[in-house]
């Protein structure tokens, strides 16, 4: 929880001798003092500070023998030998107020020592502190440190401290290294994030972009409160509040991560998924007192619950799917071995590795959709040529001309309303011929208006009849009127009436039309299909790609009574499954 540091010093006592460390509650000036007896003070483990408490006093006693020798680290009871060059400074990096005393003398202090927290100022931090070349002369040595902790903050009562004589060379190395994998993932991340924002604002209204923006500025906070504690030097009761807010943060991605793969591979059942994710990540939570291993355990949570995620895609050869497979599963070899998440510089190549490769599929596959859906509106143009052409060739109005010559003679008022009906079909095919999607409403006004057409050139009765739509609803221009086409094309009227019914259901983001032709079928289905897809069908599916590209459903076939096509979509981003 809180940690006093100090390194490459040389001891006499062997790396196998117990490490004393002395502790006494109270607050005497000659505790100071290096001749002070102390051996009747209790010796404590480097874990058993007191929190929010003191003034109290902590005295560590130690031999320099003068020798060039590696330096010790003092993490804990007995001291280790550790790798390091000259020693000519101390490094501190504490949860608590202190002042240190170098064989009697003062030698450094951070904030103020005090018996309340009203008395007492919180410090900054970190330390590092030059020792001049009389404080490392060989012999015995007392490091004296006066400290009080009224302001610790942490949830446990005591915490752990370590202490470390340095190179200061070395750790000035060591702090510039520290800062520069959270600066270099917070730029990264921001960068990732302002582009899937604005993919998401100005080209693809996809929900696996908003996540992924989200996610990147997410890591983008998480990565600047990493880098926090090096660029600022902030008061140790900051670091509570600072770790506890990075480590929600890690829940928060642990939530992101898998939502956006189940996004990205357009899987249903999401709810399901959060099912398992989300008790495994409240289990992560509490399983430790520190944060850090809080966010280790909601990690490796959610980069198993994604290697799922992302093998199930790849069952269904979903594109990418295999290498998100590949990056989860290094994510948890990785994360296996890994003890201090925030601290080691592999958890930021895995976390940010996994989203630069998400957002560099998602890129690629947006750039393959819309080549897709370029081409896709190509054809459609040219089916709507087609259509048109077919609609206005000369066979049509020639039909139509020789019927109202006749129905002219005959009724005029009739005449009236076949003339209406020719013009209004016109009149709405020209208005919106040229759109991508149009009002239901206008739609159902263009189906009507043929079947009034062909109703009277024909002298049958067409009813369309619509059940629970919604005329708001925005759908390919002529898209129902194609399918109405075809169906006066290959039905014959039964007892003089041909029925056209439009019915709307709605599951979730999908909108589902059931359109049902009623009459006689003209000929028996040919090789299982009917009708053979013509220009018709073929501009259908070419305007369902072209507005819902990816995430539509068409389906056509006998019935009883004549012919239904269903055609669905889905209206947020997504793939089908």
């Amino acid at each position: 929880m809180m940690w006093l540091l100090i390194a490459p010093c040389v001891l006499h006592a062997a790396a196998d001798q117990a490490f004393e460390v002395r502790l006494m509650h109270g607050d005497d000036p000659r505790w100071a003092d290096p001749a002070f007896d102390d051996r009747d003070w209790p010796v404590i483990a480097l874990d058993q500070h007191p929190a929010r408490s003191g003034p109290y006093w902590v005295r560590i006693r130690f031999t320099l023998d003068g020798s060039s020798v590696p330096a010790v680290d003092f993490r804990g009871r007995y001291p280790q030998m550790t790798s390091g060059g000259p020693v000519d400074s101390i490094f501190i990096s504490t949860v608590y107020s202190w002042e240190l005393y170098w064989d009697g003398h003062p030698l450094a202090r951070s904030g103020r020592v005090g018996d309340s927290q009203e008395t007492e100022m919180p410090g900054p931090l970190d330390h590092l502190i030059r020792l001049s070349p009389e404080h490392l002369q060989p012999g015995e040595h007392v490091v004296a440190v006066r400290m009080s902790s009224h302001h610790y903050n942490f949830a446990a009562d005591r915490f752990f401290t370590a202490m470390r004589f340095v190179n200061y060379a070395s750790r000035a190395k060591t702090e510039a290294r520290a800062v520069l994998f959270p600066v270099a993932g917070a730029a990264g991340a921001a960068l990732m994030g302002i582009i899937s924002a604005v993919l998401y604002a100005a080209l693809e209204r996809r929900r696996a972009l908003l996540l992924c923006a989200g996610l990147c500025a997410t890591l983008t906070v998480f990565y600047l409160l990493i880098a926090l504690r090096w660029l600022t030097d902030h008061p140790y009761h900051w670091h509570a509040p600072r770790l506890a807010t990075i480590a929600l943060l890690t829940g928060v991605i642990a939530v992101l991560l898998p939502w956006l793969l189940l996004e990205w591979f357009g899987l249903r059942r999401k709810w399901a998924w959060f099912m398992v994710l989300l008790p495994l990540l409240i289990a992560g939570w509490y399983s430790d007192v520190f944060f850090e291993n809080r966010a280790l355990w909601m990690t490796r949570a959610t980069l198993g619950v994604s290697l799922v995620i992302a093998l199930t895609a790849a069952v269904r050869r979903q594109a990418g799917a295999w290498a998100a497979v590949a990056g989860m599963a290094a994510g948890l070899v990785v994360m296996r071995s890994s003890g201090r998440v925030f601290l080691d510089p592999t958890y930021f190549l895995v976390l940010g590795g996994l989203v630069l490769l998400v957002f560099a599929t998602l890129g690629w596959q947006i750039q393959a959709e819309r080549r897709r859906v370029q081409q896709m509106r190509l054809t459609a143009a040219r089916l709507e040529i087609e259509i048109l052409r077919k609609h206005l060739q000369p066979h049509f109005l020639m039909n139509t001309l020789t019927t109202l010559m006749e129905v002219i003679e005959q009724d005029p008022k009739t005449a009236v309303t076949l003339i209406e009906a020719l013009a209004g079909e016109c009149r709405i095919l020209a208005r919106v011929s040229g759109e991508t999607l149009i009002p239901l409403a206008e739609e159902l006004e263009l189906c009507r208006a043929h079947l009034r057409i062909m109703s009277l050139r024909k002298g049958v009765t067409a009813d369309f009849d619509v059940i629970a739509v919604d005329e708001t609803v925005r759908v390919p221009p002529a898209l129902f009127h194609t399918l109405v086409e075809n169906g006066l094309t290959h039905l014959r009227p039964r007892d003089g009436r041909l029925r056209f019914t439009l019915q709307q259901e709605r599951d979730g983001a999908w909108v589902r039309f059931t359109l049902r032709a009623e009459g006689e079928r003209q000929r028996q289905p040919r090789n299982g299909t009917e009708p053979r897809e013509g220009t018709g069908l073929r501009y259908v599916k070419a305007r369902l790609e072209e507005s819902f590209p990816g995430r539509w459903q068409f389906d056509s076939g006998p019935m009883d009574a004549g012919w239904q096509t269903v055609i669905a979509w889905r209206e947020t981003e997504g793939r089908t499954a």
